[in-house]
């Protein structure tokens, strides 16, 4: 199939797709670059393939659209050429309760959620649960940035204090990365079930979140205060990895 208009009525859907409110509306959402639609492909959630004129389909994927530069620079938010994109279908999770869980709150900024998914994923905390404010996982800087990790966990949001009570009620120790009143990260005892808590890069853990964490830890630094919360949540991950 191909399209050449701006005004055809699915281009102009999937354009709205760059605004959240259009992408949790129609719970799709667009994703650029080669490496990224093949690790969709895998999870079998790519509802269209929209390819760039004068390029073969290199995806074994059936539901494609050709289209012209015109349309592909309105979709795209790349600043190079762009010859595929894909749109996708958000998949409905609900909790799993994995041995080791990462809760993240108000984080803001894209790379740092996008490290913390790929950090996560590779050290086997295969549940990551969010705050309602943090950044979303589907605009285009953090899903570049996760480089398809976000696809591989599960991920849900809800409310974090209710979701810790009750992972608390299911005998996980969750744990606080944080700086008030913390015992140093190499002093926590490693238990089956572990939940780490991360919060916002410039204010930290909410107050009332934090002071119904079991434990509150830090990392051993010399002469350095804090470090980035991708970094700590990463060297955290690491230490209490279950791979």
């Amino acid at each position: 199939m191909r399209i050449d208009s701006l005004q055809n009525e699915r281009v102009k859907k999937w354009i709205k797709l760059h605004q959240k409110k259009y992408r949790e509306k129609y719970d799709l959402f667009l994703i650029e670059e080669e490496h990224l639609i093949s690790e969709a492909n895998k999870k079998d959630i790519i509802d269209t393939l929209i390819i760039l004129e004068g390029h073969k389909n290199i995806f074994n994927i059936g539901n494609t659209v050709y289209v012209n530069s015109n349309i592909m620079n309105k979709l795209s938010t790349n600043i190079s050429s762009v010859k595929y994109i894909a749109v996708c279908k958000k998949i409905k999770k609900s909790l799993n309760y994995e041995n080791r869980i990462l809760i993240l709150d108000n984080i803001q900024d894209p790379g740092n959620m996008g490290t913390l998914i790929r950090s996560a994923l590779s050290f086997g905390f295969n549940q990551i649960i969010a705050s309602d404010n943090c950044v979303d996982i589907y605009n285009d800087k953090t899903l570049r940035a996760t480089q398809g990790a976000l696809f591989h966990v599960n991920f849900i949001t809800g409310d974090l204090k209710k979701i810790v009570s009750d992972l608390k009620d299911n005998s996980y120790n969750v744990i606080a990365l944080t700086l008030n009143n913390s015992i140093f990260l190499d002093e926590l005892k490693e238990t089956k079930k572990m939940a780490f808590v991360l919060g916002n890069e410039g204010s930290g853990i909410e107050k009332s979140l934090e002071d119904i964490c079991d434990y509150r830890v830090k990392i051993e630094m010399s002469d350095f205060e804090s470090l980035n919360v991708s970094i700590a949540g990463s060297i955290a991950m690491y230490k209490f990895r279950n791979i």
